[in-house]
């Protein structure tokens, strides 16, 4: 998400002792603020307080039922030197903020920006987590200020299966009704809630991804001895042992239909491999020294 904030480092207001000093600065994350004050020219001691603000970059509409209205987000993604998949991480964060919750009215802006930082991995879910954090935070947040148990609001917010969102996407199934129930029931959340000491917290939050395919897909084994082949062009995201796993699923589905045959499991880890070759080719010449 977009973060930019004033921090305002606020002395003791004693003249006599230290007077009373401020300071402005754009600030990335929380580190970069930690990292100010650490530098601050002023006794660290002496600080009492430390505000800082946001730039709003995401805001929702809710009713006094906790029903969502209206949900408006901008978000900028550092994306490294290289455009590469970050066109589908930057929409990712807006595309996978619906799906989850009925949303009637939805404003969204993404920005992909250029920067001087190594390239990135992949990973499960890029460009939602941060935007899901940022939605579930700002919508405890406004449960709290309406006083409704934040799973109430969520309740209030239930989709219906089928269901077809406003950036068209199909859901078909959809089980956060019994997932809520299930640990809403499972953690004590009432009982605990009634019974948090000072200083505890006790939160909950909701997410969800995409999956399916887009169009039905059908599979043919022709020949005479017919070997079903998964390749894996890219990292294993899912993992080897679940490849694998459905290979044998699939192997001994076909042996039940048409016969012993067999399975081909075909692993890409190019990045892995460049890795290992050339850690080891370093230490080659660190040796020949």
């Amino acid at each position: 998400m977009k973060t930019a904030g004033t921090a305002q480092p606020l002395i003791d207001g004693i003249e006599k002792v230290t007077g009373r000093a401020r300071y402005t600065a754009d600030l990335p994350s929380s580190h970069a603020l930690v990292g100010e004050v650490l530098r601050s020219p002023i006794a660290h001691g002496e600080i009492v307080r430390v505000d800082t603000t946001r730039a709003r970059a995401l805001k929702l509409g809710l009713k006094k039922s906790g029903e969502i209205c209206a949900a408006d987000a901008e978000v900028v993604q550092r994306g490294g030197a290289y455009a590469g998949y970050g066109i589908v991480t930057i929409l990712y964060a807006g595309a996978l903020a619906q799906a989850l919750y009925r949303l009637p009215a939805v404003r969204y802006r993404g920005f992909r920006v250029y920067a001087n930082t190594p390239p990135c991995g992949p990973m499960r879910g890029h460009g939602s987590v941060d935007m899901r954090h940022a939605f579930e935070t700002l919508l405890d947040t406004m449960a709290e200020e309406l006083g409704l148990d934040p799973f109430a609001v969520r309740r209030a917010n239930l989709l219906e299966a089928p269901h077809r969102t406003l950036n068209e996407l199909q859901v078909n199934s959809y089980g956060l009704p019994a997932c809520l129930d299930w640990v809403e029931q499972a953690s004590g959340w009432k009982e605990r809630r009634k019974a948090l000491p000072r200083g505890r917290g006790l939160g909950m939050a909701c997410s969800h991804y995409a999956s399916g395919a887009a169009k039905p897909v059908r599979i043919a084994l022709t020949g005479t001895n017919p070997r079903p082949l998964l390749v894996s062009g890219t990292e294993e995201l899912v993992g080897k042992q679940i490849d694998e796993s459905l290979l044998a699923r699939l192997s001994k589905l076909v042996q039940k239909q048409a016969g012993p045959v067999r399975t081909t499991l075909a692993q890409a880890n190019y990045r892995r491999q460049v890795a290992a070759v050339t850690a080891q080719r370093l230490v080659k010449e660190l040796a020949a020294l």
